[in-house]
Parts: C-alpha cells; structure tokens; sequence
C-alpha cells in the first residue's frame, strides 16, 4: 500500500467487503471522511469529505483464487487546489460568456434600433397623414435602402407625394369654383343694374 500510493501519489488503503478499512497508509482517514465507495465494481468518483476537502478515489475490486470478490483497494488523492481552480476557471468562462452574450445583445439592439428607425419614422408620418398633415416628411430618411424599411419609405413617400397632389387639385378646384361664383355674382350685379328697382331687388336676392 505505501508503494501504490507513492505511486499515484495518493493514499492507499485496502477496504473488506463491509466498506472498512482493514490497512493503509492512513488508518481511518475513509471512515473520518465518512466515504461510501461503491465496493463490487472498479470506479473513478470525487468525493466531498466530512473534512471539506475534494478526494479523488479510484477503487478497484480484489479477487480471491475463485474469481469471487473478497475486497478492494481504494487510493484517495486530495485534488482540493486542482477544483478550486477548475471552479475558477468555470466562474470566469461563465463570466466571460455572459460578458460576450450581453455585449451580442446590445449590439443587436443597436443594430435592430437602426434598422427600425426609418419604420418608426414612417409610421409616425402615416399617423400625421391619416389626420390630414400633409406637411409632415421623412426628413433624414434614406429612400435608398434595398430592404423592407427602404421599400416602406419610397411607399410613404409616393403616398404623400399623391395626397399633396390631390390637395393641390382640391385648392385649385376650389379657386375655380369661388372665381366662377364671383364671376356669376358681377355679371348678375351688371343685369341687375339695367333692370328697374324690383326686378333689381329679385335678381340681388
């Protein structure tokens, strides 16, 4: 058992079948750790002792001349150090991770902010154009974007451009109309003048 444990630098100790230490390098350190190794079978497992210190255990089954299991050898090596800095090293790879996933995230809002801004902007001209705001436009707009946004301005755009249009055919039919009526009022004035005071009076009126 010295030997082995020098060895693999570890602790050895020979187990009965009831799990009790029956020799080893350190009397009664598995039975102070409260350890439980699985006896009938070779396992690698990392055990949490009763002192707080990480053991790396390797057991291995020992066979009698019958091929029939009588106990076991159990090497235990404190790796206490070797997990507080494999801990470490996870705490600063999640922080890292986190690190990188919230600097993603910001520039995908960023990105995302950009490229929802001219719908944004378009939505807002629509609102106005809805209420009959003709005076509104999409100032600091690039029309020239190849995407969905740009499509969505050239549309806002073409859409205001037809409703000043058909403003401009209203103001100008309204022109029309008030001319004709002043037109009718001077011509019905001069026909009035020629007539005498109560036929003046109807055609006025």
């Amino acid at each position: 058992l010295p030997g082995l444990g020098r060895a693999l630098n570890s602790e050895a100790f020979f187990l009965n079948l009831r799990g009790t230490e029956v020799a080893g390098t350190v009397l009664g350190r598995v039975a102070a750790e409260h350890l439980k190794p699985p006896l009938r079978e070779p396992a690698v497992e990392l055990y949490k002792g009763a002192s707080g210190r990480a053991l790396l255990g390797i057991l291995e089954p020992v066979l009698g001349p019958d091929h029939r299991q009588v106990a076991a050898v159990l090497t235990l090596r404190d790796v206490s150090i070797e997990q507080a800095a494999d801990q470490s090293l996870e705490a600063w790879i999640l922080a890292s991770g986190l690190l990188c996933l919230a600097a993603l995230t910001g520039a995908l809002f960023a990105y995302m902010r950009h490229a929802l801004m001219p719908l944004e902007r378009s939505v807002e001209v629509l609102a106005e154009l809805s209420r009959g705001h003709l005076a509104v436009a999409l100032d600091g707009v690039e029309e020239s974007r190849n995407d969905e946004a740009g499509q969505i301005v050239k549309g806002v755009t073409v859409l205001r451009a037809e409703m000043l249009n058909l403003q401009m055919l209203r103001d100008e039919r309204a022109r029309s109309r008030q001319q004709q009526e002043r037109l009718i009022r001077n011509q019905l004035k001069q026909l009035a003048g020629s007539l005498d005071d109560r036929s003046r009076a109807e055609i006025l009126s």
